[in-house]
């Protein structure tokens, strides 16, 4: 047995077991690398490429010339990254796309990672099938009618006439303030206008997140509405519904109505 024979052996036992909440980005990376290369410490290494990569999401999502450029990786060690990163990718793509977006808590796990990279103030429209089923997603900007022209582009490329709009926020409690509202309508009836529906505008923070069909501000009786739920969560996570113009408009609250007094039996 090798110097470094017991130590991998305690990481493949470790995550065989399922004790995968155990395994970090580095003891993961270190798992993948020995199986490019057997018979070396592969720690220093996995270190070293975390930390220039930005991370295991950086790392996989290289290009095998800029692995190859790395010291101490070898043609087979990027290609064995590479191929784990495109396995990954058409993972997430196959998950999402057999996702279905029927609340505002789905619409923000299907855009999160989007929003990640995209920093704050990136707004993204999801194109949906009658199913809810993403068909399309595509990130705007511009104007007003800008975006309404690249939505309407997006749905007649993609085939669908039902869309979320989802857009990232450095606030840590995201609220839709009236002035957020009006543009929202004004989309909405704009793309009502094209025939598109515009089912939520959904403002996002980590996870919690602000949406207009929460509010009731998109309602009305277009059937496909039925099938999309707002469940509000935790009582905490309530926060997330109010305006931000209108918060204490009902503070403070008003008294409970005094009890009727009880009739005596005869």
């Amino acid at each position: 047995m090798g110097e470094h024979d017991g130590h991998r052996k305690r990481l493949r036992s470790r995550f065989i077991t399922g004790k995968r909440e155990g395994c970090d980005d580095l003891a993961l990376l270190e798992l993948l690398l020995c199986y490019a290369l057997p018979r070396r410490d592969v720690q220093p290494l996995a270190r070293e490429l975390l930390r220039n990569a930005g991370g295991l999401g950086g790392l996989l999502s290289l290009p095998l010339e800029e692995l190859t450029a790395f010291s101490g990786v070898g043609e087979m060690t990027a290609l064995l990254l590479v191929l784990a990163g495109e396995a990954s990718r058409r993972s997430e793509e196959q998950r999402q796309k057999d996702a279905v977006l029927n609340s505002p808590e789905r619409v923000k796990e299907y855009i999160s990672s989007r929003l990640l990279f995209a920093g704050e103030g990136a707004v993204y429209a999801i194109d949906l099938d009658m199913d809810l089923r993403p068909l399309g997603c595509q990130m705007l900007a511009g104007s007003e009618s800008d975006r309404a022209e690249q939505i309407l582009r997006m749905a007649l490329s993609e085939g669908g006439r039902t869309v979320v709009t989802a857009a990232g926020t450095g606030e840590p409690f995201p609220v839709l303030s009236d002035g957020d509202l009006a543009l929202v309508d004004r989309m909405h009836e704009t793309l009502r206008g094209l025939g598109i529906t515009l089912l939520d505008h959904v403002v996002i923070h980590d996870e919690f997140y602000a949406s207009a069909a929460q509010l009731g501000e998109l309602a009305d009786s277009e059937p496909v509405r039925a099938r999309y739920h707002a469940p509000y969560g935790g009582l905490f996570r309530n926060i997330r519904t109010y305006r931000v113009d209108n918060i204490f408009d009902d503070w403070p609250p008003s008294a409970p109505p005094e009890p009727e007094p009880r009739r005596k039996k005869k």
